[in-house]
C-alpha cells in the first residue's frame, strides 16, 4: 500500500462505523426478543403478533435511517474521527462500499 497510515485510518473508521451499527441493531434485537417471548409466555398471541409487526417496522426504519444518515452525512461522520483532508476525501470514496457492506451483513 502506498500510504499505510491513510489505509489504516480508513479501515479503522469503517470498522468503528460497522461496529456501532451492529451494536444498535443487536441491542434492538434483544429488546424485541424479550418482548415477544414475554407475550408468548403470557399466551397473548394477538399482542405477540402486534409486537413482532411493530418491531419489524421499527428495525426497518432504523436501518434505512442509519444508511441515509451515513450516505448523506458522511462528511460530518468522518469529522468525528479526523481533521485530515486526505482521510476525509478517502472516506468519501469508501462510503458507498461501507453502505453496501452494512446492508449485505445485516440481511
Amino acid at each position: 500500500m502506498p500510504d499505510s497510515q491513510l489505509s489504516t485510518s480508513i479501515i479503522a473508521m469503517c470498522q468503528n462505523t460497522e461496529a456501532i451499527s451492529y451494536m444498535i441493531t443487536y441491542g434492538f434485537a434483544v429488546v424485541i426478543t424479550t418482548r415477544v417471548s414475554n407475550e408468548l409466555g403470557a399466551w397473548n398471541i394477538a399482542n405477540d403478533r402486534k409486537a413482532l409487526t411493530v418491531s419489524l417496522a421499527l428495525s426497518l426504519m432504523l436501518g434505512v435511517a442509519f444508511l441515509l444518515l451515513l450516505g448523506l452525512g458522511h462528511d460530518l461522520w468522518v469529522r468525528l474521527f479526523t481533521i485530515s483532508e486526505a482521510v476525509v476525501s478517502a472516506f468519501a470514496s469508501m462510503t458507498s462500499l461501507l453502505i453496501g457492506s452494512v446492508v449485505l451483513d445485516s440481511t
